[in-house]
């Protein structure tokens, strides 16, 4: 990214924050203008304070210099001054993440995910409104559908990767196989946080916070659910769906990533001692990174937003890595357009699985395999599959593959096999169905589809011809 203006004269505050915000690239549909709040020359010494626009861009080493050289070649008619540049209270090459440097440590010694335990829930939810006794939605029904409920899917995924990489996932919300209905006389899966924390005996301390405003209630309790826990969390994902939308129809609003630099009390560290902006920066670049990279292979149109630090309560009150994912704008069509497509929401969430795989496991990250396909069950008992090569992933290779097998109704059995084929002893007369799962040291895929075979005990012989 590189934008350069020849200078015939000294330009000003107003034309210095058009200029930046040409530089950066920033659409007006998403993100303010960039205004410097403040400038002082000094020889060749500038420096800069501008509002907190910049602070959303995904800095890099190179990116940093180049907008120091344009920044001088602005003030001064050449690039060789001395710039410096803060925004939100941050010089911006505090703001390069590890992630962006290329840098990054690994922050757990494996491959995959194991004995790793990640707080993890989807956005919104049905709720109790007082003032109008009744129970709502938290957020308005648009395309076919509500955040409250659109969230859920991805979310599903997501644990399902996360569980197959060896993680314990924790949700204050139960998940979709939760149909007991609540109060509102819906699925339990569709409230807010904050009544199944009631359900499960959860503190008052947690889920009664704004004296009967049941609303933020449930966005707070979350975070505070996450505080509670007694085992050491690894990481805390909100992961939402954003309510911007867009003139242009063709237009996607794209994914945006926040985080917050400080908790209630002011502090700017975690409760293991970590600088909250460069840890959760980092995480908030790792996640985004990878679901706009994997995304634009199927959209390449994908728009990347900010990394936007912002002060929410789910990422400013957990003293874990946290972050607010907002995957796409449920209120643009654009966004939609892909948001309601299966493979599209099932490419987010291995998106967002292999995010958190890389910020915990850095290099070392291996990638669980795709489920095999082509999965075929012979009467002879011969069953063959295809593993589904990555081709976006070098390391989720299959090394191996579990096979189940069961029996009528019977329990499934298990049987790890090197090679994509096997065979059972079928019998006449018993129905047998089975399943595939590939697995490589980052863990297991998700299963291929189940086939069933049977063979009929009864043998017809054709009538005598007369």
């Amino acid at each position: 990214m590189s934008f350069v203006l020849s200078p015939v004269r000294a330009i000003g505050m107003q034309e210095l924050g058009d200029s930046l915000t040409v530089w950066t690239g920033f659409s007006s549909i998403w993100s303010a203008p960039v205004t410097v709040k403040s400038m002082r020359v000094n020889g060749d010494k500038i420096t800069l304070r501008t509002n907190p626009v910049l602070s959303g861009v995904r800095w890099t080493p190179a990116l940093v210099r180049d907008v120091e050289r344009n920044v001088s070649r602005w003030l001064l008619g050449h690039n060789k001054g001395k710039v410096t540049i803060y925004t939100n209270n941050h010089e911006i090459r505090e703001l390069v993440t590890p992630c962006a440097k290329g840098n990054h440590k690994p922050l757990i010694s494996g491959k995959s995910l194991a004995e790793r335990n990640i707080a993890l829930y989807p956005s919104h939810g049905l709720y109790f409104n007082r003032t109008r006794q009744q129970w709502i939605w938290q957020r308005a029904a648009l395309w076919t559908t509500v955040e409250d409920l659109y969230s859920q899917e991805y979310v599903r995924n997501i644990r399902t990767m996360l569980e197959n990489a060896g993680a314990t996932i924790y949700m204050p919300r139960p998940g979709l196989e939760a149909t007991e209905l609540g109060a509102s006389g819906m699925p339990q899966w569709t409230e807010g946080a904050r009544y199944w924390l009631i359900s499960q005996g959860a503190d008052t301390t947690l889920w009664d916070l704004y004296e009967g405003d049941e609303y933020k209630d449930d966005m707070k309790c979350r975070a505070m659910w996450v505080n509670s826990l007694s085992e050491p969390i690894d990481l805390c994902l909100a992961f939402h769906t954003d309510g911007a939308d867009s003139w242009d129809d063709s237009v996607t609003i794209g994914t945006l990533a926040i985080y917050t630099a400080y908790d209630d009390d002011g502090n700017k560290t975690l409760r293991d001692g970590r600088n909250r902006v460069q840890v959760n920066r980092n995480l908030a670049d790792f996640i985004q990174t990878q679901v706009v990279n994997d995304l634009r292979h199927i959209a390449p149109e994908w728009t990347r937003r900010q990394l936007m630090e912002a002060n929410y309560c789910e990422s400013r009150v957990p003293v874990v890595p946290s972050l607010i994912l907002e995957l796409l704008s449920h209120k643009n069509m654009a966004d939609m357009r892909y948001g309601l497509d299966p493979h599209f929401r099932q490419v987010a969430a291995r998106a967002v699985y292999k995010g958190i795989l890389r910020f915990l496991c850095g290099n070392n990250a291996v990638v669980q395999p795709l489920p095999v396909h082509d999965l075929a069950f012979s009467l002879n008992g011969e069953i063959r599959w295809q593993p589904a090569l990555d081709s976006i992933e070098p390391t989720a290779k299959p090394t191996h593959y579990f096979l189940y097998v069961r029996e009528n109704d019977g329990e499934w059995t298990e049987q790890r096999v090197s090679r994509p084929q096997a065979k059972i002893d079928m019998q006449p007369g018993v129905r047998y169905d089975c399943y595939v799962v590939a697995a490589n040291d980052g863990g297991r895929s998700l299963p291929s589809h189940t086939l069933s075979a049977y063979q009929s005990p009864i043998t017809h012989k054709p009538s005598p011809v007369t």
